[in-house]
């Protein structure tokens, strides 16, 4: 295929309808057993609300708790596609970690510096504050969440890699504030090999990360707050929204269709991440789906078990096939479970329809054939016993929302999107395979703004869903970003 060709598939597949979630998803192991909300839904849909909520992820729940603790008249309808939690939430990595110090040199080059350090601060401070809601939400909640401080090792496969993290660490420690200082340390390749049994590497880094059960933080934090507003809050899962238009109403200016009838409402959100374009045609190639792989694995007795106290990340430049036409996206993501010595690992080696894809119901097959085979190649043959690699034990997809520049969209949506007027539409999606290090301060966010609250000091401007910034991005950018380096 020609590169104007491949551009062409690129930016037809990022400007495609997402379509709804998937009735079928492939079965993500962190969703089992299904909490007991999971089909949460009353009898009949109201005619009114004040405010919908599109989505039930770590996003959604964030907005709605802040929206239920600091307005004492919020009225919340939560609809969800499928069972709750069930999108991208409950299909992650698990990884509790902000890319801040790898991806700050890029930052700077396409934001400018004072952004890079606003965008760094932002991640980090999120990933505090996750861990500050699950104390906040009790020792009960904590336990089952299994969250927990650990060292992310930084597996670095090529030199130009090990030089790119070194120039981005150096501009990290010279620009961000003392308080954010000291998140990584370059070491040595054969500390690294001693110490984590790694082998193949050019470098690499260890720095400050968490883990954690996501579907179980998020669902029980829903579960609290069920108990807590009964009255403010209501949960219909298996209702997905098929599209949302003008109601021609003054005081509930919206309409919100879904499979179950149809709910006026004065205010929407959307927290539908990599789904959003269905109901916003108009976002269609600046915020598009891009399909995850994920597997558990059994790695035997020989494999060392230290879920409690590390992950790792694998980090190459990445390639392209002319022959498969697949590409390797230069990302292995690992964490493990503390207990059980199981481990979890993904990342995506694909074509351009496998990757660019809303379908959860299936798996990339090329993604799959990598991560059954990837562990042998970047841990050491004594970690193996008796010669035996690891073995799957289970393996899903989840849909991702990335946007044509790299940073999420957040706030109220301008007309150039909706092409309504009444102001009352607002989005916090599009997180680029970092959601855990924005969702839940973007949440924060869009219910301060909501409210008329001033978040400037702490959200990063850019990533506002201005009339501006939705006219200078597209499809074609985010191709040449993610696929033509």
């Amino acid at each position: 295929m020609a590169s104007n060709d491949l551009l062409s598939t690129i930016v037809g597949r990022m400007q495609a309808d997402p379509g709804l979630p998937h009735p079928q998803p492939t079965p993500a192991f962190w969703q089992s057993p299904p909490h007991h909300l999971s089909d949460a839904r009353s009898e009949n849909l109201p005619e009114r609300a004040a405010t919908v909520v599109i989505g039930s992820g770590i996003t959604a729940c964030s907005l709605v708790k802040a929206l239920l603790e600091r307005d004492p008249n919020a009225e919340v309808l939560l609809v969800e596609g499928r069972g709750l939690t069930s999108g991208a939430t409950g299909r992650n990595g698990g990884h509790l970690v902000s890319s801040a110090v790898a991806d700050f040199s890029t930052l700077q080059q396409h934001f400018g510096t004072s952004m890079a350090v606003k965008i760094a601060s932002f991640t980090l401070a999120n990933v505090e504050r996750v861990f500050e809601v699950a104390r906040e939400c009790g020792a009960e909640v904590e336990g089952a969440a299994e969250i927990r401080r650990v060292d992310k090792v930084l597996a670095l496969r090529d030199v130009a890699k090990a030089e790119s993290l070194k120039k981005s660490l150096e501009s990290f420690e010279q620009h961000m504030p003392e308080k954010w200082k000291g998140q990584l340390r370059l070491v040595e390749k054969s500390s690294l090999e001693e110490k984590y049994r790694l082998r193949n590497i050019a470098g690499g880094a260890v720095g400050k990360s968490g883990a954690l059960w996501p579907y179980r933080l998020i669902t029980r934090v829903w579960s609290l707050l069920q108990e807590k507003y009964p009255k403010q809050l209501r949960i219909e899962t298996w209702t997905p929204v098929t599209s949302v238009s003008s109601a021609h109403e003054d005081e509930y200016p919206y309409l919100v269709t879904t499979s179950r009838g149809a709910v006026k409402a004065k205010e929407v959100v959307y927290c539908t991440n990599g789904h959003t374009g269905h109901l916003i045609p108009a976002l269609r190639g600046k915020l598009f789906p891009f399909r995850g792989t994920m597997t558990v694995q059994n790695c035997g007795p020989a494999f060392p078990n230290e879920g409690d106290s590390r992950a790792f990340s694998f980090y190459g430049s990445g390639s392209f096939s002319s022959d498969t036409k697949a590409f390797d996206l230069g990302l292995h993501y690992m964490q493990q479970n503390a207990r059980t010595g199981d481990v979890f690992i993904g990342g995506e080696t694909e074509d351009v329809d496998g990757i660019l894809n809303s379908d959860d119901s299936q798996i990339s097959p090329r993604s799959l054939k990598t991560l059954e085979t990837i562990l042998p190649v970047e841990f050491a043959s004594d970690v193996w016993k008796d010669g035996e690699g690891p073995k799957v034990e289970s393996s899903w997809s989840g849909i991702m929302g990335f946007t044509a520049d790299g940073v999420p969209l957040v706030g109220q949506l301008p007309k150039i999107a909706t092409g309504r007027e009444e102001g009352g539409e607002w989005i916090a999606a599009g997180f680029n395979g970092y959601g855990m290090a924005n969702c839940w301060l973007s949440g924060e966010a869009v219910a301060g703004m909501m409210r008329g609250e001033d978040v400037t000091e702490w959200l990063p401007a850019c990533y506002l869903a201005t009339p501006e910034r939705l006219r200078s991005i597209d499809a074609q950018k985010g191709a040449f970003r993610l696929f033509v380096r």
